[in-house]
């Protein structure tokens, strides 16, 4: 279905009178465009510019990059296509556009925020739907991530309310908001990149210190391997909660690397997970085209399946991918827009209803990965996160409740003497496979030669003894191999909490009071925001601990040693797992009351603060 000219990218200069670079009202920054007009009067007008910005719609701000030569002069409030120097890109709108623009924007402001008001005729709208309509217009509240940027309230229910099948009931990147300084609204800004210097400065300046990324590719259909990276691998998106970046590899000028340092350091990092529906193709593309390797790819199925299926439908957490359109309309209850544009020209400059396909395409990865970790989180027992796929590990889950009766008295008497587990357990290294050398069957070696040897006697005809050759030995000499050096396969968060506890045992003057498998379990937690408990148990021991084995080493470890804790962390994620009925917890009844006492007055106070504020 072809794109409407009322989608988020191309409500643009309806809002941007001619000649104005600032608009208080949106808090963006407008480069000027320049005007269709013959070769001859554009060339006389152009200047150099390393970077120029232009808006895509009044709800996110969007800059294009580029090293190109632009035109700066004065545009006017019908003229919505991107220019480049003496070229029109995309064809201009009616003349009516900007008045049908202006209404349509009108009927969905004003821009709400989590915890802001909602304006009542759309809520009302919303409520009132009649026992008929479709479970989609049915009000709901938006999906819930920890993120600054969530999507807006009016406009998640205005698009619920809206048609199905129509532009302004779909899912987009610019319905995502944050509440900036002095009431100002934060939109999530869109970088469009057209040169490998401007690649580099985004990726240095905006994704560095990123540890989730949201990545995407597009490509021209039926792309041969023979066609070249600029046609296997046209245009690279990456997202995180503030910001989209655009690279669009496809028009970058040629040279012999289209990949600037800081980009291959993100993806070759193990530590930054890249998340995505179907990503594992297009981590290969990068690999073989662009001779990228891309490390800490984080497929979603994993996780929705887990999300959707545990604890009751075990058999369905597989590997089975799910569409990232299925995933959308379920977790973020919207439908994701699919349509020609995906198969369109990715060799030319993107036009704004390519740039708003590709960059929800990689906004939507990011933001299902952070609702399905708080849906994950919240399951009992939580199920630790999948592995990143380059690992080509299994889906890891708890025990069944037939599986932890068993282990239930093992690690009850694990729990009642620790110390007998006081020696760190060694890493597991796979064992060698040596290969045997070949050798060549017409090659004798010095140990073959060994005739002088007399091996026993004959008696001659004469009766004098006589000496009998020896049968050539079969053995060949080999090469001594060297030992191969062991490598610990562990997970690198393993690692790294044992070194801290050594570090702490070393600094400690008297006995430690704790055992060491759970100093190093509270160093696991404590240092790494995104484990929970379930997650421990899976990286600690193959079949998993038992998720309450873990919550017992952390308190034991918190109790003992007197470390500190997040209040709302430990009873969010560990006090849950907590069984006072039983015998060996009753040592740390008193760090559980003090814990839900002080969590209980933050969240009252927290309450308190936010009424005040409203």
């Amino acid at each position: 279905m072809p794109v409407s000219m009322y989608t988020p990218a191309y409500r643009v200069m309806s809002f941007n009178p001619p000649n104005q670079l600032w608009s208080s009202q949106f808090g963006v920054r407008f480069g000027a465009l320049a005007s269709p007009q013959d070769a001859s009067n554009t060339t006389a007008t152009a200047t150099t510019a390393a970077t120029t910005a232009t808006t895509i719609s009044p709800h996110s701000s969007f800059s294009v990059q580029s090293d190109e030569s632009w035109s700066q002069t004065s545009v006017s409030s019908t003229q919505t296509g991107v220019f480049s120097a003496g070229a029109v890109e995309d064809p201009l709108p009616p003349a009516s556009y900007s008045n049908d623009v202006a209404a349509f924007d009108a009927a969905r402001r004003p821009i709400s925020l989590p915890g802001l008001n909602v304006a009542a005729d759309t809520v009302n709208s919303v409520a009132t739907t009649s026992s008929s309509s479709t479970d989609t217009n049915k009000a709901v509240e938006p999906p819930f991530t920890p993120l600054e940027f969530n999507i807006s309230r009016e406009q998640f229910l205005a698009a619920r309310a809206a048609a199905p099948g129509t532009p302004e009931s779909h899912w987009s990147y610019a319905m995502y908001h944050r509440n900036g300084e002095n009431g100002a609204v934060d939109n999530v800004k869109v970088h469009y990149c057209e040169s490998k210097a401007t690649m580099e400065r985004v990726c240095t300046e905006y994704f560095l210190d990123q540890d989730v990324i949201g990545l995407d590719l597009e490509w021209m259909a039926y792309a041969r391997t023979a066609d070249g990276p600029r046609r296997n691998v046209s245009l690279i998106q990456i997202a995180s909660p503030s910001r989209i970046a655009l690279f669009h590899i496809a028009v970058f000028k040629y040279g012999a690397d289209l990949v600037p340092p800081s980009f291959r350091k993100i993806m070759e990092n193990p530590k930054v997970s890249k998340v995505g529906v179907n990503i594992g193709p297009d981590c290969t593309r990068l690999r073989n085209h662009l001779g990228v390797n891309v490390q800490g790819i984080f497929e979603l199925s994993h996780l929705y399946r887990i999300v959707k299926h545990f604890p009751h439908e075990r058999r369905l957490i597989h590997k089975t991918l799910v569409s990232l359109a299925t995933q959308v309309q379920d977790q973020l209850l919207l439908p994701l827009y699919k349509g020609e544009v995906r198969t369109g020209n990715w060799m030319r400059r993107l036009n704004p209803q390519q740039i708003d396909y590709a960059a929800s395409d990689a906004y939507a990865g990011l933001q299902l990965y952070y609702v399905l970790e708080e849906k994950r989180k919240m399951l009992v027992p939580c199920p630790p996160r999948p592995h990143h796929a380059e690992l080509r590990l299994p889906i890891s889950l708890p025990d069944t409740p037939e599986e932890a009766k068993k282990k239930d008295d093992e690690d009850a008497a694990l729990i009642a003497d620790p110390c007998k587990t006081n020696v760190i357990s060694k890493p597991k290294y796979p064992k060698p496979r040596v290969r045997k050398p070949k050798v060549s069957s017409t090659e004798v070696t010095t140990t073959e030669i060994a005739t002088t040897e007399v091996t026993s006697t004959e008696v001659t005809s004469t009766g004098a003894p006589a000496t009998k050759a020896p049968t050539p030995s079969r053995a060949r000499s080999r090469r001594s191999l060297p030992k191969p050096i062991p490598v610990d396969t562990r997970d690198a968060r393993v690692i790294a909490a044992e070194a801290q506890m050594k570090e702490y045992r070393a600094a400690k003057t008297t006995e430690l009071k704790t055992a060491v498998p759970c100093l190093r379990a509270y160093y696991m937690w404590h240092r790494n925001e995104d484990l929970c408990p379930g997650d421990i148990a899976a990286l600690l021991r193959d079949p998993p601990l038992l998720t309450s084995t873990v919550a017992h080493y952390v308190l034991d470890a918190i109790k003992a040693e007197n470390l500190p804790y997040p209040v709302l962390r430990l009873h969010k994620e560990v006090i849950p797992h907590v069984d006072l009925s039983r015998s060996y917890w009753s040592k740390h009844t008193s760090l559980v009351q003090e814990c839900t006492k002080l969590a209980d007055q933050m969240k009252a106070d927290m309450e308190k603060a936010n009424e005040t504020h409203e």
